[in-house]
């Protein structure tokens, strides 16, 4: 399709009958961006770290349901911070809250290792979390814009 043909402002009629959308998770995470993006993200493949609503995993469907219901935090960012706050008290828990022990604490972290609501989770040599990626794509379900499960990869490397 050459630039200019598209008679239409609704990217989704233009592109996405052609040309398959893949972007990173960001521009049409479910409940932080998607609903400003609106029906021109159907069909928009993307990648990221957080789960979509259908991740089969009881921890993340629990966690979903108290951020949704009480604090009405979107819930990718939910799973950033218990990552960040489990990671945390493990470390503090493995060296017995010896904090002030800097070189101990920075080992404990490097050690950490446990299952998330979003799967198996621990750091890699380059200090990035080992963590599950997800490749969704953007559907229509009972009439709401949501992200459906593709494909998932546990323990993905991020290492640059």
């Amino acid at each position: 399709m050459r630039p200019g043909k598209c008679k239409s402002q609704n990217v989704s009629k233009c592109l996405n009958k052609k040309i398959k959308i893949l972007g990173q998770a960001s521009m049409v995470e479910d409940d932080a961006t998607l609903p400003s993006v609106g029906k021109s993200a159907l069909g928009i493949i993307s990648w990221y770290a957080l789960p979509p609503p259908d991740f089969d995993n009881p921890a993340y469907k629990k966690l979903r349901e108290c951020v949704m219901g009480k604090i009405k935090l979107p819930p990718g960012m939910a799973v950033q911070g218990y990552l960040e706050a489990r990671s945390a008290i493990e470390a503090i828990k493995a060296i017995n809250g010896n904090v002030e022990d800097r070189e101990a604490l920075l080992a404990a972290l490097r050690k950490v290792s446990f299952d998330s609501p979003q799967g198996p989770f621990s750091f890699q040599e380059c200090q990035m979390g080992r963590r599950t990626i997800f490749v969704k794509q953007v559907v229509e379900k009972d009439g709401n814009l949501q992200n459906t499960l593709l494909a998932q990869f546990p323990s993905a490397p991020f290492c640059p």
